[in-house]
C-alpha cells in the first residue's frame, strides 16, 4: 500500500487573501409555491446510529443535472420525478414539471431508504425507489422537457438500499453500468455500512439488463465520501474506520488464514521483539537482547516498503512498512548484544502513524507526547494562537480520518491518504461523467481534489482542481450547518442551515475590490452574504449551487437565489 501526501498546487492558493467582507445588498429570491411535498423517509426507533442520522438527515433531496446547468430534480411524495429549472435569459423560475413516475412500487416500510436519481450520461439515468428496486431510464434529450421512459427494472439485492454512485461504460461494444448501493445492517449489537458494488450488463439479443457481478464491502465507520474510480477498477471511500471486502462473485475473497488468533500471536511476539521511534526522516528500531551464541547469526534485508530481520531461524521482523524508505541509506549496528536498525524515509515530511500493520506503537518521550497533538493539527499562522475549530469537531478530536482506494481484483488497499482529525467537508460533481470531487480542509482553506487516472494502467492519485479561500475556517464556526456546496466553477461556496439561514461566500475580487496596504502588497477580499428565509418555507431539504444561482428545495416551496443580479 502506498501512502499519498496531498500537496496543494501553489498556483491555486491565494496567500494574500484577507477574508470576506459582508455585503448588505439584497439577493432577489424567486419562489415556486404549491409544489408536491418532497419524498422523505423518517427514521424509526430501531434506526438510531450515527450512520443512520448522517444518511437520512443530511440527505440532499435536490439532484442537480451535471449535463444541464441551472436544472435540478426532486422526487415528491407520490414518487414522481419533478423537474426544476431556472431560465437565465428570462430571469424566471419555470413551473415544476413531472417527467417520470415510479411504477411497480413496494410499500414504504421500516428499513426503507430515500429514493434517489443518478445520471449516467446526457441521455440515461438510474433510479432507486428506496425499497430495493432499481430502474434504468431513457431520459431522451433533457434540454427538451420530454417524459422519461423506463428501459428495465431490477432487484439487484434482497435488501432495501440507497443509490450512492454510478458509472456507465462501453467495453468491447457492450453497455455496462457499475453502481454502488448502500444499506445499514446490525450485527452483534453494532451497526455496519454495507456497500454492494453491482455490475449490470445489457444482453445484445433481448436488450434486457442483468446483474453479472456483485462485490460487497463492509465497515462500521462513518462514510464521508464513496465513489468508484474513473475506470471502475477500485472503490474509493473516506472514513475513520477501515472497510474490507467480504464477498466477490468474480474473484473469491481470500480470508487471511493467519486468522485472528495467529495474527494476535504474531503481534504479541512482534511487540516483545522490538521498539521503534521516529525523528524527522530517521526511524530507529531497537531489538531485544540477542543471545551470545546467535549474535553473529543474523540477516537484514530491506526493500522499498518491506523489511526482514532474521536471527538464526527466527524472524524478529518480517512485514510491510507503513511507507517507502531509502534502501541505500539503511544501516544497522550490533552493540552490547543489542541490534539497532536505522531507516531513512523517502518522504521526510511524512509522520508515520505506525511502523507495520498491527505492530507496536511508537515509543515517545514525555516532551514528544505533550507536543504530539499540537504538531499534527493545522495552524493557519505560526504566530497565531490555535482555536477550537483547529482541533476537529466536538467529540471527534481524536478520530483519524483517511481516504482509501480498495482494489476490486486484489481486495486490498493500494493507496491511502491520511487527513488527521478533519474529515472531508463535502463532495460535488465538477465534470459530467467523472467521479465527484472531494473537498478537504487545508490549513484555513478548502481544497477540491479530483481523481486523476488517465488510463487504467496509470497510478491512481488525486489532483488539486481549485480552492475555496478561507472556507475551511469559516465553515468550522457554523455549528448549525446542514449542507455545504460550491458552484461548478468553484467561484462561490454556500453553507445552509436547516431552516432559515444561508451563508454565501464569493471570491468576488472585482466586486469587493482589492485593498492595498500603505506598505505591502495588495490584499484580496472576498464577499460574504447572509440570506434569511421566511419561516413559512419549512425545513430545507435540498440544495443545488450553480454559477449564477442557488436552487433550494424546502418542505413547502422551491426557491431560487439570483446571484448574477448582484454583479
Amino acid at each position: 500500500m502506498k501512502v499519498i501526501d496531498l500537496r496543494p498546487d501553489s498556483k491555486l492558493l491565494k496567500s494574500n487573501f484577507d477574508g470576506y467582507k459582508l455585503s448588505l445588498d439584497a439577493i432577489p429570491i424567486l419562489r415556486l409555491e404549491n409544489i408536491n411535498k418532497p419524498h422523505k423517509v423518517k427514521l424509526t426507533s430501531s434506526e438510531y446510529s450515527l450512520s443512520h442520522s448522517m444518511l437520512f438527515q443530511l440527505h440532499n433531496h435536490l439532484i442537480p443535472d451535471p449535463w444541464l446547468a441551472n436544472t435540478a430534480y426532486y422526487i415528491d411524495n407520490t414518487l414522481s420525478v419533478q423537474r426544476i429549472q431556472y431560465d437565465t435569459q428570462s430571469g424566471r423560475l419555470k413551473p415544476a414539471q413531472v417527467v417520470y413516475k415510479f411504477t411497480n412500487n413496494q410499500e414504504q416500510t421500516e428499513g426503507s431508504y430515500n429514493a434517489e436519481i443518478k445520471f449516467l450520461t446526457e441521455k440515461y439515468a438510474l433510479l432507486s425507489n428506496g425499497t430495493g428496486i432499481l430502474q434504468i431510464i431513457d431520459t431522451g434529450d433533457r434540454q427538451k422537457i420530454d417524459e422519461w421512459k423506463r428501459i428495465d427494472s431490477l432487484e439487484p439485492i434482497d435488501k432495501s438500499f440507497i443509490l450512492q454512485d454510478v458509472r456507465f461504460k462501453i467495453e468491447k461494444g457492450e453497455k455496462i453500468i457499475h453502481c454502488l448501493l448502500l444499506h445499514i445492517d446490525q450485527f452483534d449489537g453494532k451497526f455496519y455500512n454495507i456497500i454492494d458494488w453491482i455490475t449490470l450488463k445489457e444482453e445484445s439479443s433481448t436488450k434486457k439488463w442483468k446483474s453479472t457481478a456483485r462485490r460487497t464491502v463492509q465497515g462500521k465507520g462513518s462514510l464521508y465520501y464513496l465513489s468508484l474510480d474513473v475506470h471502475c477498477t477500485s472503490l474509493i471511500y473516506s472514513s475513520n474506520h477501515e472497510y474490507k471486502y467480504t464477498f466477490d462473485s468474480v474473484n473469491e475473497v481470500v480470508q487471511d488464514v493467519e486468522m485472528e488468533s495467529d495474527k494476535t500471536k504474531q503481534t504479541a511476539d512482534t511487540e516483545s521483539s522490538f521498539q521503534w521511534s521516529q525523528k524527522g526522516e530517521d526511524i530507529t528500531i531497537n531489538f531485544s537482547q540477542i543471545p551470545d551464541a546467535m549474535k553473529d547469526d543474523y540477516h537484514v534485508k530491506c526493500h522499498q516498503s518491506h523489511v526482514e530481520v532474521k536471527c538464526g531461524d527466527e524472524f524478529l521482523l518480517n512485514s510491510d512498512l507503513f511507507a517507502e524508505i531509502d534502501v541505500d541509506l539503511t544501516t544497522w549496528t550490533l552493540e552490547n548484544d543489542f541490534l539497532q536498525l536505522n531507516l531513512i524515509k523517502k518522504s521526510p515530511e511524512l509522520i508515520w502513524p505506525y511502523l507495520i500493520p498491527g505492530g507496536p506503537a511508537e515509543v515517545l518521550s514525555s516532551t514528544e507526547k505533550s507536543n504530539q497533538l499540537l504538531s499534527s493539527q493545522p495552524v493557519p499562522d505560526l504566530n497565531a494562537q490555535m482555536e477550537e475549530c483547529d482541533f476537529g469537531e466536538d467529540g471527534h478530536e481524536n478520530d483519524e480520518y483517511f481516504i482509501e482506494q480498495l482494489d476490486a481484483t486484489t481486495h486490498k488497499a493500494h493507496h491511502k491518504i491520511f487527513l488527521a482529525s478533519n474529515h472531508p467537508l463535502f463532495s460535488r460533481t465538477l465534470r459530467p461523467g467523472f467521479p465527484k470531487a472531494i473537498a478537504v480542509r487545508n490549513d484555513v482553506d478548502c481544497c477540491l481534489w479530483l481523481q486523476h487516472q488517465i488510463t487504467s494502467e496509470d497510478e491512481w492519485t488525486l489532483k488539486h482542481e481549485g480552492t475555496l479561500n478561507a472556507f475551511g475556517y469559516v465553515q468550522a464556526s457554523k455549528r448549525d450547518r446542514k449542507y455545504m456546496m460550491c458552484s461548478p466553477d468553484m467561484s462561490l461556496a454556500v453553507i445552509s442551515e436547516s431552516t432559515r439561514h444561508l451563508f454565501i461566500y464569493r471570491d468576488s475580487y472585482s466586486t469587493a475590490g482589492g485593498l492595498r496596504k500603505r506598505t505591502g502588497p495588495q490584499l484580496l477580499i472576498g464577499q460574504q452574504k447572509l440570506v434569511a428565509l421566511d419561516g413559512t418555507n419549512g425545513e430545507i431539504l435540498g440544495i443545488s449551487v450553480e454559477n449564477d444561482a442557488v436552487l433550494l428545495l424546502t418542505e413547502n416551496a422551491v426557491l431560487c437565489l439570483q446571484l448574477a443580479e448582484e454583479e
